[in-house]
């Protein structure tokens, strides 16, 4: 490796350029062609001819892709999930900052398994302790950016400030900024996703393992991932005995050949044994020297375009696939949402079906109103002569209308016991659909009856169908057969009868007929619907929460980022 590096830097007149010759392990992916006539000449990154996409299609993608909600946990969901959090990740930390800041250093980012030396490795580069290093576990609590302090000023903007500290100092070279990301496998989960969102700001990724831990799969996972989105990929096998250097480096190359990164270079870094602080300069230098060179000749910069360039396609298949996420997440809300509407509907025909049946009035209140309205009863002519019915003296309108809302009070209690069948039953199909269905268990605990309970609900209902009842009863006590009705009964007297006749008992409903005429079919209608809705309302008041909070989930198909797929697709 040192001799090719010195290959490389022949003179001051050398520069990379794309390609796979058998020069380019040096510099991952590129070779060296003179630049005195004999090659193309290098353009600056950001030239026209580099298909860069508009910041604001960029911007509209960052933006779509921030409001998006993916918030129902169903098949696939979580994973979705994690790729719009890694695009977002990359939109805002790399390729936005790389549209808008030209002469940005590269980022090269150290990553790799815990234990692999990565904060030794930082410091031994830049020949200063700068990042923490030690054996306790996680050493890397915070993500350090080293940077040249000429090149600190284009950061100054830069997303990346808000995951990593910066650190200027000249022992870096400018072109080139290199940050020491935490474990990709902490034991703590904030640095896990730390790191994870780190990848994704790189333009070149150094994987720094070690002989014992060179295997493990989340980091060669990771490195696929970033390998596929086009950043450019090198290892470090670090602290590496003589025994197993060779083995090692054999099957490393085999790993990044099946990678498909066969031109990724490996760094060897000899065992130091028991040590604190920085290594020697010496056991660095090959790793120092790739670095500088990629700095001196522009490399970083072919390196920030190369990632940038091959990233649109990547981009492109993400949105696709997280717009397919959003597209399930909108089947599920509606099927959540029919599931809800259907649990709640069948109680309320239920209702639907006893009132047309008379069901409710069946025993206490039809025994009541036959009491009552017998000979003797203080009913008994408003039964016998609705039509004829006089108002007589205020004693007997008194016991008429006392007994008239007794016959309500009867009725009163089936109806009510009906509307908190209802309620309960609509709960508990709610609840089993809601499970079966696959709805968040968070949204289940706003159930509403738990605030007030169902008996609180159907007195509410109860209180509310019997002020309609007497409020549509007072709208028809302008007529002479309603004034006399009033005279005899007293208003809520009639309004009494009206609701009983309407709750299904046959007897006040004949005598309200009687009585009220014209009026009367459609009053008891009235009050028949009224009934219906107060137990649809109670009922509601069940589902409310639900649906309410399915509705506040945000949930919006993906029309539009498919739109920005193909907006993309130009610079593909």
């Amino acid at each position: 490796m040192e001799k090719q590096v010195r290959r490389r830097r022949a003179g001051p007149g050398w520069y990379p350029v794309r390609g796979r010759g058998r020069h380019n392990r040096g510099v991952p992916t590129f070779s060296f062609r003179p630049a005195n006539g004999d090659g193309p000449a290098r353009r600056p990154f950001g030239a026209s001819g580099d298909a860069l996409p508009r910041t604001a299609v960029v911007s509209d993608t960052l933006s779509d892709l921030t409001d998006l909600a993916l918030p129902l946990d169903i098949p696939g969901a979580e994973e979705a999930r994690a790729r719009r959090d890694r695009v977002l990740t990359e939109l805002e930390v790399r390729l936005v900052p790389r549209l808008e800041e030209a002469d940005a250093p590269a980022i090269v980012v150290l990553g790799g398994s815990s234990g692999a030396g990565k904060s030794t490795l930082i410091n031994s580069l830049v020949g200063s302790e700068i990042s923490r290093a030690g054996v306790l576990r996680p050493t890397t609590r915070e993500a350090v950016l080293a940077v040249h302090p000429d090149d600190a000023a284009s950061l100054a903007d830069n997303p990346i400030r808000s995951l990593a500290r910066i650190h200027p100092i000249d022992t870096v070279p400018r072109g080139v900024a290199v940050l020491d990301a935490p474990d990709l496998d902490s034991v703590d989960a904030r640095n896990r996703r730390l790191s994870a969102r780190l990848v994704e700001t790189a333009d070149l990724w150094i994987f720094v393992t070690t002989p014992v831990r060179y295997g493990d799969e989340l980091p060669w996972s990771a490195l696929t991932v970033a390998h596929e989105r086009g950043v450019t990929i090198g290892v470090v096998l670090n602290r590496a005995g003589d025994s197993a250097r060779t083995a090692v480096h054999r099957d490393l190359t085999r790993r990044l050949q099946s990678l498909g990164a066969a031109d990724a270079p490996i760094f060897v870094v000899p065992d130091a044994g028991p040590h604190s602080g920085p290594l020697p300069p010496e056991q660095v230098a090959e790793l120092s020297s790739w670095l500088r060179l990629i700095a001196s000749t522009r490399a970083g910069s072919t390196l920030r375009r190369h990632a940038t360039r091959t990233t649109w396609a990547a981009l492109r298949e993400d949105l696709l696939v997280i717009a397919d996420a959003a597209d399930r997440q909108v089947s599920r809300l509606e099927e959540l949402t029919a599931l809800v509407d259907a649990a709640a509907a069948e109680p309320v025909a239920r209702l639907r079906r006893a009132l047309a049946a008379h069901s409710l009035t069946d025993g206490s209140p039809t025994t009541r109103w036959l009491a009552l309205a017998s000979t003797g009863g203080p009913l008994s002519d408003v039964a016998a002569r609705p039509g004829r019915i006089r108002p007589g003296r205020a004693a007997r309108r008194r016991e008429r209308r006392e007994a008239a809302l007794a016959v309500l009070a009867e009725v009163t209690g089936p109806v009510r016991e009906a509307i908190r069948s209802a309620v309960r039953e609509a709960d508990a199909e709610i609840g089993r659909r809601w499970a079966a269905g696959g709805g968040p268990a968070s949204l289940a605990d706003q159930r509403a009856h738990r605030a007030r309970g169902p008996e609180a609900v159907a007195d509410r209902a109860v209180g509310d169908w019997r002020a309609r009842v007497e409020s549509s009863v007072e709208g028809a006590l302008s007529s002479p057969e309603g004034r006399a009705a009033a005279e005899a009964l007293g208003a809520d007297g009639v309004a009494a009868l009206v609701g009983a006749g309407g709750a299904g008992l046959a007897g006040p409903a004949a005598a309200v007929r009687g009585m009220l005429r014209g009026d009367a079919a459609r009053l008891l209608s009235d009050a028949t619907n009224a009934l219906v809705d107060v137990a649809e309302r109670a009922v509601h008041d069940i589902s409310r929460p639900y649906l309410d909070a399915l509705a506040d989930l945000g949930v919006e198909p993906g029309t539009g980022l498919r739109l920005r797929a193909g907006e993309l697709k130009e610079f593909t």
